[in-house]
């Protein structure tokens, strides 16, 4: 990884980072706003919390969330073997459900690459693989 290396020794990377809660939806809900939202895996509903997406969209900052296994751009649907949705916490913030341009900042995985190639990068990336692996 040495190029994502690179980026991140430009700007910044979270290490040491530690779970706040078990399973891992709650840890997805605090990194993205702010609170544990949930602890249940199997979690239906929405999230209506200033989170991420809404303090970006309110200062006009940009933001991208690249998804292992999402299986297609924008898709907020559930578990499509190998995607699983509780890995996903925009998948249920209202802010990103109510509006088409918020949703197409959900972006299967592979779709970074191209972007970093374009040189089309948001001011967040945040990449959640279904491997165990994380990064913002």
């Amino acid at each position: 990884m040495p190029y994502l290396n690179s980026l991140a020794a430009q700007h910044s990377l979270a290490t040491n980072y530690f779970a706040n809660t078990h399973p891992s939806i709650g840890n997805y809900f605090m990194l993205t706003t702010g609170n544990i939202e949930t602890n249940n895996d199997a979690f239906t509903g929405t999230i209506s919390s200033d989170s991420i997406p809404r303090a970006f969209a309110a200062s006009g900052k940009t933001w991208r969330a690249y998804m292992e296994s999402l299986p297609s751009a924008g898709y907020t649907g559930g578990d499509v073997y190998p995607y699983f949705k509780h890995h996903n916490p925009f998948a249920y913030m209202t802010d990103v459900l109510g509006s088409s341009a918020e949703t197409a900042n959900l972006l299967p995985f592979t779709q970074l690459a191209l972007d970093m190639s374009a040189g089309c990068t948001a001011e967040l990336c945040f990449h959640r693989s279904q491997r165990g692996r994380r990064c913002a």
